[in-house]
C-alpha cells in the first residue's frame, strides 16, 4: 500500500486549491490555475507585463540611426553685401 506523501501531486489551483486536472491554466507567473483564477488580475501574479512588453517591443523594434552629414560650406554664401551661389555643395558625409 502507498503513502499518500509518494503519490504523484494532484494538479490543483494555486488560489483556491480546487482540482483542476487536466483542464488547469499555467500562468506565466509558472503556477498551475482554475477557470476562475486564470487571468492575472484575479490571482496575485508575480509577472511584470509591463517590462515583458517594454523588452519584446525594444527587441523587434532596433534603433536606427542615419549617418551625419558635416557641412563643409554647402549652398549660399554671403559676398561684398550681395548673395552669391557657390559652385559645388562640399558637403561630406561621415559615419
Amino acid at each position: 500500500m502507498e503513502s499518500k506523501a509518494s503519490r504523484s501531486s494532484v494538479n490543483r489551483c494555486h488560489s483556491c486549491r480546487k482540482r483542476v486536472g487536466l483542464t488547469g491554466f499555467r500562468c506565466r507567473c509558472g503556477e498551475l490555475f482554475c477557470g476562475a483564477h486564470r487571468y492575472s488580475d484575479r490571482h496575485d501574479c508575480s509577472f511584470d507585463y509591463k517590462s515583458a512588453a517594454r523588452d519584446a517591443i525594444a527587441r523587434e523594434n532596433p534603433v536606427v540611426r542615419a549617418a551625419k552629414i558635416v557641412s563643409g560650406g554647402c549652398g549660399w554664401m554671403e559676398e561684398d553685401g550681395g548673395r552669391k551661389k557657390m559652385g559645388m555643395p562640399s558637403c561630406v558625409r561621415v559615419d
